[in-house]
This record gives C-alpha cells, sequence and structure tokens, in this order.
C-alpha cells in the first residue's frame, strides 16, 4: 500500500521521518512524505477494517482506521497529521477521518512533564488540574470529535488506563481547554511518591464513565473505543498530602434546642489519628446574664461518660429559672 503523508489539507507540505505502524512491519516516510506498506494477508483477504497508525517524533500518534477489500492487491492513501484526515483514490477503499468531517489534535500545556502535583488531604480523592490546547476544529459546532484526558498509573499500577469525565470543552476561537483529572479513589487512596501519566485523546465514540467502583478502564490509549489522536505522554509524580487534623463536631443537641430541663451532648471526633487515646471535655457557655457578668468564667465543664465507641456523651442539668441558655 502506497502512503503519502501532508501536514495539513490546506497548503499541503510532506512531513519525513513520520513512523507508519499497521502493516506487516513498521515503516517510515522519506524527505517527500512518502512510503510503502504491507498489510498482513489476514486483513487483505477479509473486508475488516484496520488502523494506520502515524507516530510522531514528539511521541503524539494519529489514527486512521483503513478497509481494504477482500483480494486487493493494491491502494493509495493520503493521510494529512492536522486536521486529522484522509484520502484514498483507490475503490473500494476507505480510509477516516474524511476531509469533510475531520478530526483534530490535543496536547497537555500543564502540568509539564515531570511535575510534582499537589492534592487535597484524604480522605477527599487527589484531583488536579489539566489545561491543553486542541485544534480549532474540534472546538466548532457540530463536531462529533471530544477530546478526553486519560490517567494511566505506573506506580503502583492501575491495570491500565481511566478516561476522565467530562470530556474537555474546547474554546472554539482559541482551542485552549481545562478539566480535573483524579489519581486513585477514596478507597485506593494516592500516597506521596506514586507515580502516573496523563495524556490527551481524541475520540468520536460515546464513552460512559463508569461507577466510582467501576470506572471506565481501558489497557491501553489505543484501547479507548473510536481514538484517533493520542497526545505525548506526561509523567506525574504524587506530592506530599497535608495531614487534616482532627475536628470534634457536636451531634446532640441541636442548634437552638433548649426545651429539655435535661440536656444530653454528644459529639465525635473525626480524622482521627491511628494509636493515639482521646479524652473528651465540654464546655458549656451558661448565657450572659447579670450573675454571669460578675463571673470570673461564663463556661462550665462537663465530664464525659466512659465509652468505647466513637460517639462521646456528657450530660447536665439545666436549672429552668436561670435564664441560661445550653
Amino acid at each position: 500500500m502506497s502512503l503519502i503523508v501532508f501536514n495539513s489539507p490546506t497548503n499541503p507540505q510532506p512531513l519525513s521521518n513520520v513512523q507508519i505502524l499497521g502493516g506487516e512491519s513498521p515503516a517510515t516516510t522519506g524527505p517527500d512524505g512518502r512510503t510503502t506498506i504491507t498489510l498482513p494477508m489476514g486483513q487483505q483477504g477479509a473486508q475488516q477494517p484496520t488502523r494506520l497508525i502515524l507516530q510522531f517524533p514528539d511521541g503524539s500518534q494519529n489514527i486512521y482506521p483503513l478497509t481494504v477489500p477482500s483480494g486487493q492487491q493494491t491502494a493509495a492513501a493520503t493521510l494529512f497529521a492536522d486536521p486529522v484526515a484522509a484520502t484514498t483514490t483507490t475503490p473500494g477503499v476507505t480510509v477516516m477521518p474524511t476531509p469533510a468531517a475531520p478530526a483534530g489534535t490535543a496536547d497537555i500545556t500543564d502540568p509539564p512533564n515531570g511535575a510534582t502535583i499537589s492534592c487535597a488531604a484524604p480522605p477527599a480523592v487527589c484531583r488536579f488540574d489539566v489545561h491543553g490546547s486542541a485544534s480549532l476544529v474540534l472546538g466548532q459546532p457540530g463536531t462529533r470529535f471530544r477530546v478526553f484526558v486519560s490517567v494511566t498509573p505506573l506506580r503502583p499500577s492501575g491495570g491500565g488506563t481511566f478516561p476522565q469525565f467530562p470530556p474537555a470543552s474546547i474554546d472554539p476561537a482559541t482551542g485552549l481547554w481545562q478539566l480535573e483529572a483524579q489519581i486513585g479513589s477514596e478507597a485506593f487512596q494516592a500516597q506521596p511518591g506514586d507515580t502516573f501519566q496523563i495524556l490527551a485523546v481524541v475520540t468520536d465514540a460515546t464513552l460512559t464513565p463508569g461507577t466510582a467502583a467501576n470506572p471506565l478502564l481501558r489497557p491501553t490509549p489505543l484501547d479507548i473505543p473510536g481514538v484517533v489522536h493520542i497526545s505525548p505522554f506526561v509523567n506525574l509524580t504524587v506530592g506530599p498530602r497535608p495531614i487534616r487534623s482532627e475536628v470534634v463536631v457536636l451531634v446532640a443537641p441541636s442548634d437552638s434546642e433548649c426545651s429539655p430541663l435535661t440536656v444530653t451532648f454528644q459529639w465525635r471526633i473525626d480524622n482521627r489519628l491511628p494509636g493515639i487515646t482521646y479524652c473528651s471535655d465540654v464546655l458549656t457557655d451558661k448565657g450572659w446574664t447579670r450573675a454571669m457578668a460578675a463571673s470570673k468564667t461564663s463556661f462550665m465543664p462537663l465530664r464525659p461518660r466512659r465509652s468505647r465507641s466513637p460517639w462521646t456523651h456528657a450530660s447536665m442539668i439545666r436549672r429552668p429559672s436561670s435564664g441560661a441558655s445550653v
């Protein structure tokens, strides 16, 4: 199969030193942008789609679905890098996307390759912002192509790559975009020093996010349905995550609940540290009465009941004639 690779359908210039995958062996374009590949016999002998993959020097890839009729011995196609499109003059051969409905490319501009990201303390999920740029065609009304960021955990491995949702919204005038991505989950928290990769993918498939317990996962970015472009990888490391301080949360009584004469207080301690024994005490504001104005303190300590549960209790008897609020 004869191939020629140009930069663009408008004012096309040949692209040299571009590796093409999808044949029996890789091929590389020459100074005129031309090369020849041999499709595997199983693919030539049956009318089933294969894919031509352009591997650019920066690590990005364009993917062109190709169908060659059974028994077809020769074919020719012209591939365009950006917008992503292709044409052929060989009867019966189809190659996508077409110049009439082209795709585009997308790149990640921030965070940079090798960066260490910062994210919130557990139990929050480690989320971070991703910024990028894309071909203007991807921001135009009516395009069927979308830009996703996909996260691939490396150490520890996550078993594949996780497309992030929702897809990016592309500015139609500038091509700029941004979205939020995450590494890990509530159940499997990202730890400082964990390494992972992110990349942008362009696809015309309708992807569904799955659930928090079973998010969408694919073995590799090339396995994402409908993918036509993959950006260069960006390698990242999870930085130190702040430790969330313990917080005492009053559970009962509710705010402004003053009607019962006997008030039982109930509270919990969130974000407990392992191996720490906590001792609890409660101070209640006895109110700003005339008697309190002459007092040295307006707070009265209560002794908590002993309990093995995470909930702590204390009781007091409020005198109804004092006018103090609890």
